[in-house]
């Protein structure tokens, strides 16, 4: 257990002293396994209950475990529990480790999870976690190895939820000793915290007693805080960093250096165009299935995203097994006639006059005007509405409301590693991230039905009717899931850049 030290510094002077290792041309035999990940921006705190900034969450998920992880295809795979069982009466069994350590060096057990839990749960520590786990009556410690849990009612994503970083396993005396985990860090992940200089780093070194041998293979993790992306592209091609996240117009300028690798992986997000279903014409399907005949999906990937995205539904395609295909969907190939014809039905022969608004991510920007152009072809005149980050988020939030002005949005939207979030958390009639007005009793029928079914054929079903519902009615437009890219030193190792499985360095080295 160690404090963290918040001496204030500035970053530039250290950074001499901090990219003083890493160099690629090193004998394999003598290279210290030191790993220097550059990182655009700080953790915001480093208790595992409290912060939901990926900042603070891709070094946290080093230090702490959770009972269960996933594997690159959303399948479950051990952490802190070898084994688990669904038993009668909705509860579940987990079955720990013997010998895990916390980073005090104290033995993890039951009773570790059973507070952990109950303390994601308590209302008063205001955890994003307590959202996860309504549905959670009781918590046992059966034995000093086995947990049971007991659900007042199905939860077909209960286990999908004990692998988030949310719920990290935690020991009491240090919570209670230090008030949270935010200055302090003491879980049983692979790293172990050592430092952190506000504006410059954040070290983790190897944990010694770490449950899986011969893991971690890197003797330090040190998260440099570099926000400007030409900087850190600079030092990656130095070899002051070994690993790195950059926008994908860098992939042409690394392309021909040898010492540098570019992996890329789809985003668990996807671009979409809302719409105000309360506003005319846009509570006319017709019009939203013309709209979605004009926007071509394909030009979107070309010309925003220079080939680095794919066409996706409401389930984004990085997610697999849960997405459906788009590729021969009705309304995904473009068709200004049919596009025109719908619009005369519905009223519009000679289109109409609408805005977008946009702001949130310059890609999304760039998307809306793109489609200026491309809904021109249909006769709809568009006008781009462009807001700061602030009034972009007030602006979606009250889209619904009787007195909002928005017609339609450019957004985009985290797919989570859950069919039940595309759906249920966008889509369901009483859902509070519902903002567009959206009803349909099929699809809440649907989300009940999936939030409980624990087959996953059944459920897969489930989610395939809704996708397609969805698809026809057109609540929201989705365009594109992007790839990101991971700029890597070729010494670097065992990296491996999935969608739901980056930012694992168990496996990782330096040559």
């Amino acid at each position: 257990m160690k404090k963290v030290g918040f001496l204030v510094l500035i970053g530039i002077a250290l950074v001499g002293t901090l990219f003083a290792t890493g160099r690629s041309d090193t004998a394999a035999s003598n290279v210290a396994q030191d790993l220097i990940y550059a990182v655009e921006a700080e953790p915001a705190g480093l208790d595992p209950c409290l912060n939901t900034a990926f900042s603070s969450t891709r070094v946290i998920r080093q230090m702490y475990s959770r009972l269960l992880d996933t594997d690159k295809n959303l399948d479950f795979v051990p952490d802190l529990a070898t084994r688990w069982e669904q038993g009668p009466g909705n509860t579940y069994t987990f079955y720990l480790r013997r010998g895990v350590k916390f980073h005090n060096g104290r033995e993890l057990v039951a009773s570790d999870v059973v507070y952990s839990y109950e303390r994601m749960k308590d209302p008063n520590l205001g955890s994003v976690a307590r959202a996860y786990f309504t549905k959670v009556d009781k918590i046992e410690a059966v034995d000093n190895y086995t947990v049971k849990f007991t659900l007042s009612s199905p939860d077909a994503v209960f286990l999908m939820y004990t692998t988030s970083t949310y719920a990290a396993i935690v020991p009491r005396e240090v919570v209670e000793a230090n008030g949270n985990l935010n200055n302090v860090v003491c879980g049983t992940g692979p790293f172990r915290f050592k430092e952190y200089i506000p504006g410059n780093r954040v070290v983790l070194e190897k944990n010694p007693d770490y449950f899986i041998p011969g893991e971690p293979r890197l003797n330090t993790l040190t998260y440099a805080i570099m926000p400007d992306e030409s900087a850190r592209l600079n030092a990656l091609r130095t070899g002051a960093i070994h690993l790195t996240t950059l926008a994908p117009t860098n992939v042409p300028l690394v392309k021909n250096n040898r010492d540098i690798v570019v992996m890329d992986y789809l985003s668990p997000n996807y671009d979409y165009m809302g719409f105000n279903l309360n506003a005319a014409p846009f509570n006319d399907v017709r019009v939203r299935q013309a709209i979605s005949l004009l926007i071509d999906r394909k030009e979107i990937v070309s010309a925003i995203y220079d080939g680095y995205a794919e066409v996706t539904g409401p389930v984004p395609v990085s997610m697999g097994k849960w997405a459906v295909s788009v590729a021969n969907n009705e309304f995904y190939t473009p068709n200004v006639d049919r596009a025109k014809a719908l619009l005369r039905d519905a009223g519009y022969p000679n289109g109409f006059d609408m805005k977008i608004t946009a702001g949130i991510t310059k890609y999304t920007s760039d998307e809306a005007q793109l489609i200026v152009s491309q809904l021109a072809k249909g006769g709809i005149r568009a006008e781009i509405v462009m807001m700061e980050t602030a009034q972009y988020v007030a602006a979606w939030r009250a889209a619904s409301a009787a007195n909002s002005t928005l017609q339609t949005m450019m957004g985009m939207n985290g797919g989570g590693s859950d069919p039940d979030r595309s759906i249920g958390l966008f889509f369901q009639s009483e859902s509070s991230t519902n903002v567009w007005g959206y009803k349909n009793s099929r699809i809440d029928q649907l989300v009940d039905a999936g939030r409980i079914e624990t087959d996953f054929n059944k459920r897969y079903a489930i989610y395939k009717e809704a996708q397609e519902i969805i698809l026809k009615e057109l609540p929201n437009l989705f365009t594109v899931t992007a790839k990101n890219f991971f700029f890597a030193r070729s010494n670097v190792v065992g990296y491996i850049a999935e969608t739901y499985y980056s930012e694992n360095f168990t496996g990782v080295s330096l040559k």
